[in-house]
């Protein structure tokens, strides 16, 4: 490495750590509001009378005897009316955000918000995983290397765990498939139900509280020490009204909401669905080799990765920096080659 990319790299660590700690906040501070009305529940959606509901879009006639009431509706203004036959049945969960929440003041601003902007800390956090191991931070400062990796590994179950609680069609069948791969890999059945997505046992309010403790409280803990440094330092970016004007440009942008699941009858009809960007590495490896072997392959490079700080002395410089290309060469093959 030439000394004009190491200064570049030393000067983008600290840009690249407070401006994820400010999308961290963001996405921290959207959960909190998009909570006020999120409902974790899979169990089907009841009126008053004990009458199953379902989504509707347009305007509805309901008959009851000799009395007619009309529901209207739209896409801007979703409502719940009584399911017909055929109809899918919505679940709480996915009443809570595609009803409540879209009709809530602002909602679906503070969802595209909080999606968009969980996506980029995803992303600002492995440029910065990047960097650090480019820098050799696991040499100079044990510590911030540990964290980091801590909380992008974090921010991945975060992320997918998050997009399960919607409780659509792609997210039952993005928990079936990873609830199955998990159940064959080691250790996968403590994940699984850590989780909430044991096979037959499917408990959103588990995933639910685990989502917001992952991000919301590990999360802030583990950057912290790292803002407080550069907090410290006497000329800083503007990282917060970077975080803020990324929110805003973010907000314009929708959402794709999937097909809406059955919470009576299952799956209603096939969609196909690609696994989130963010896991598609795993997914992808998870293919090639059989779960299993995956799993173990992923144990190996994911425990040698983690003690990098305490075992790279007694190896070549060489051997460490290919062992860290190996590892973002599968990562970028699983992520471009995969299904």
């Amino acid at each position: 490495m030439t000394d004009v990319m190491r200064s570049s790299m030393e000067k983008a660590r600290p840009a690249l750590i407070g401006l994820s700690a400010v999308v961290l906040a963001i996405v921290v501070l959207t959960g909190m509001l998009l909570s006020m009305w999120y409902v974790p529940s899979s169990e089907p959606v009841r009126s008053s009378d004990g009458t199953l509901q379902t989504l509707v879009t347009s305007t509805r006639l309901l008959r009851s005897g000799p009395y007619t009431d009309t529901v209207f509706a739209s896409k801007e203004s979703p409502q719940l009316a009584p399911a017909l036959g055929g109809e899918p049945v919505l679940s709480a969960a996915q009443s809570s955000i595609r009803v409540s929440i879209h009709n809530a003041p602002h909602g679906t601003t503070v969802r595209r918000i909080h999606y968009w902007m969980s996506d980029l800390l995803l992303g600002l956090l492995a440029v910065l995983l990047l960097v650090l191991g480019a820098l050799r931070t696991f040499e100079t400062d044990r510590r911030s290397w540990l964290r980091f990796l801590s909380l992008t590994l974090l921010a991945v179950a975060g992320g997918w765990s998050g997009r399960i609680l919607v409780d659509d069609v792609y997210a039952e069948i993005s928990r079936r498939v990873m609830g199955h791969e998990l159940s064959n890999a080691p250790l996968g059945g403590i994940i699984t139900s850590v989780l909430g997505i044991e096979p037959g046992a499917l408990l959103l309010a588990r995933t639910y509280s685990v989502h917001g403790f992952l991000l919301g409280v590990l999360g802030l803990l583990m950057i912290t020490p790292d803002v407080r440094q550069i907090l410290r330092e006497a000329s800083r970016p503007p990282l917060l009204s970077m975080g803020l004007l990324i929110a805003l440009g973010v907000s314009f942008v929708s959402v794709r909401d999937w097909g809406l699941r059955d919470a009576v009858r299952g799956l209603a009809g096939w969609e196909h669905v690609t696994p989130w960007w963010g896991i598609a590495p795993f997914r992808s490896w998870s293919l090639w080799l059989g779960s299993e072997l995956a799993g173990y392959v992923a144990g190996l490079l994911g425990g040698l990765l983690v003690t990098l700080p305490f075992w790279h002395r007694k190896m070549p410089r060489r051997s460490v920096s290919l062992f860290l290309t190996l590892l973002l060469v599968m990562v970028l093959a699983g992520l471009l080659f995969g299904n």
